[in-house]
């Protein structure tokens, strides 16, 4: 096992793996993702806009290309946004918080399918949100993600959408719900 420093990364890591086998990190301290090799080699910066605050998820999309969601509790937006390599907003979904199909409410994961399609967990209204590949509204699954839902993987192979959350009725058990893309 190794160790690597990131030096101004908060307590609630938010971190994925691109396509390149890189690791994405988003440093809360300096509002930037950094991309870092399996050698603990620090490959890119991206300074993130300013308006981007409370990062809760971030993966990349195409290389070159992240997708970013972003608001919690009472900050003032709550998107998920693309954003290229130079930190520029190049689509968004989302703004004010709230709950109809062009508003989010605290998103806290994102994931991609292989056709490209987005799919965002809204935590605090319990659906799961598809957007197509330049963040345009398609569909949302109402109330039927349970309480606490705020991880996902796609199985791009098998079409399936697994979201983790605790279990309903005992809360330190984790449970997985499926969906099928």
């Amino acid at each position: 096992m190794s160790k690597w420093v990131v030096a101004d990364i908060g307590y609630d890591a938010v971190i994925s793996v691109t396509s390149s086998h890189d690791l994405l990190v988003f440093c809360d301290q300096s509002n930037k993702l950094k991309l870092v090799s399996t050698f603990s080699l620090l490959r890119m910066t991206v300074d993130l806009q300013p308006d981007i605050v409370g990062v809760t998820s971030a993966v990349e999309l195409i290389p070159g290309h992240y997708l970013v969601t972003y608001g919690r509790g009472s900050d003032k937006l709550h998107r998920v946004c693309l954003v290229n390599s130079e930190g520029k907003i190049l689509h968004a979904h989302g703004g004010f918080k709230g709950s109809y199909e062009t508003l989010l409410d605290c998103p806290t994961a994102v994931a991609v399918d292989g056709d490209g399609f987005v799919y965002v967990i809204e935590q605090q209204s319990h659906r799961l949100v598809v957007l197509n590949p330049t963040l345009q509204f398609v569909h949302c699954m109402k109330h039927e993600l349970p309480c606490g839902s705020r991880r996902m993987k796609i199985d791009k192979a098998l079409k399936r959408i697994f979201v983790g959350h605790n279990h309903p009725s005992l809360w330190n058990i984790p449970a997985f719900s499926v969906f099928e893309i």
